[in-house]
């Protein structure tokens, strides 16, 4: 694997020799990878600042002086501080020593270990330093996709996550719309004529459309006084409700109009104002962006006035012609062609603030290592080779995702 065609990447690794780490060593090599090994932490620190690694794999327990404290002196220097760093240690000390070290690292493997999996972590790792390599080369400083995929509530805990400051560019149909976020926190919103907090609600409601968020210092007010965490909250009702009376409509993109009889009983002052979009033509869409209420509760109006019978569809033939519906179309199918790309720039910026933080409890769910039996066989023929359980390795862009199509059905 090469970084944006350059030489290969260089990996460090750090351990005491022994057939674990032979087993190790001869798996990484056969990734072409440049490799380098030391059983000394005062040389290894030695080499990292003259010769920077791209990765560095280090046991925690290293007789002279600890893993821990070698990850520290680095982390310490503006030389070595970006290293990427994985660490390795018996199960039993390793989370003694994981909430000592309060500084980030990229991954952890308990001891003993299968040195395949050990080389695809590395490998996921170096992805994503490929992935931040190729955003800085490009002159990109963000990331771009599909609301459809990601929504604003998956974007914020995004920027949270990765304790990030930016503007989240959203566009949905016409209209456009800025969420600004400070280190992780959003500050304010905005849409066209719209205050700061019923933009943000809006938007937390676009579930069509795409995005673009643009890392950067933000200098602005504050106009958004809630947390992240009502935010959050709040965005996740929401999009609940909108789908809920969303699928009881037709698409969005369906062309509507009002009658002009009266039919359909009592109306009320805000359904009397929503039909008004509609008296010609119009998508069901259009005509909630158009209207100066809440979309949520236009969506809602819409649902009524259908039910009642003041709105109609146009016959399928208009809906072909009219150009307001073809265009929307066609901009969605635009927008779906060109985020079809994977996310993989998506999780460069999800790097972990802190190791303290990892749960370690989801780690022990996972499948354990095969027990090896006290009573072995006394020839080689009869040695049955333990089967390496397949792991499928999802990036953390891909995880948000799937969390996000399970939260959705």
């Amino acid at each position: 694997m090469n970084l944006n065609g350059q030489k290969k990447p260089q990996i460090l690794l750090v351990d005491s020799a022994g057939p674990e780490t032979d087993a190790l060593l001869k798996a990484l090599k056969k990734e072409g990878l440049d490799l380098h090994f030391n059983q000394d932490t005062q040389k290894a620190f030695e080499f990292c600042i003259n010769r920077p690694p791209t990765m560095l794999i280090a046991e925690l327990e290293m007789p002279l002086e600890s893993g821990v404290q070698l990850i520290k002196r680095l982390k310490s220097n503006s030389t070595t501080r970006h290293i990427s760093i994985m660490v390795t240690a018996k199960e039993a000390i390793l989370e003694e020593r994981l909430k000592s070290l309060q500084i980030g690292i990229d991954d952890y493997v308990s001891k003993p270990y299968y040195p395949e999996e050990v080389v695809a972590r590395v490998e996921s790792i170096l992805q994503e330093i490929e992935s931040i390599a190729e955003t800085r080369s490009s002159g990109e400083h963000g990331f771009s996709g599909n609301l459809e995929e990601m929504n604003l509530v998956d974007l914020i805990q995004t920027l949270e996550l990765g304790n990030k400051s930016g503007v989240i560019y959203l566009m949905r149909n016409s209209e456009e719309g800025r969420v600004y976020v400070e280190d992780g926190k959003v500050i304010d919103a905005q849409t066209d004529g719209i205050e700061p907090e019923q933009a943000l609600t809006n938007m937390l409601t676009w579930l069509e459309g795409s995005f673009k968020v643009s890392l950067q210092l933000v200098d602005r007010v504050r106009m958004i006084k809630e947390a992240n965490r009502e935010i959050l909250q709040n965005g996740t009702k929401l999009i609940h409700q909108w789908r809920q009376i969303a699928n009881q409509l037709p698409p969005l993109t369906t062309v509507v109009r009002s009658i002009r009889n009266g039919e359909g009983g009592y109306v009320t002052k805000l359904e009397k104002e929503l039909l008004s979009l509609f008296s010609e033509p119009n998508t069901i869409l259009s005509g909630i962006e158009s209207s100066k209420m809440d979309d949520l509760r236009a969506l809602e109006l819409v649902k009524s006035l259908l039910d009642k019978g003041l709105l109609i569809k146009e016959p399928s033939v208009h809906q072909a012609n009219d150009p307001l519906a073809k265009n929307i179309l066609e901009r969605i199918q635009q927008e779906r062609r060109r985020t079809e790309s994977p996310y993989s720039r998506i999780a460069s910026f999800f790097k972990r603030k802190s190791n303290a933080k990892i749960d370690l409890e989801v780690d022990r769910q996972k499948e354990p290592a095969a027990q090896v039996s006290d009573s072995r066989p006394q020839n080689k023929a009869s040695v049955t080779k333990i089967k390496v359980p397949h792991r499928v390795r999802l990036t953390k862009g891909e995880l948000l995702l799937i969390r996000q199509k399970i939260l959705a059905n």
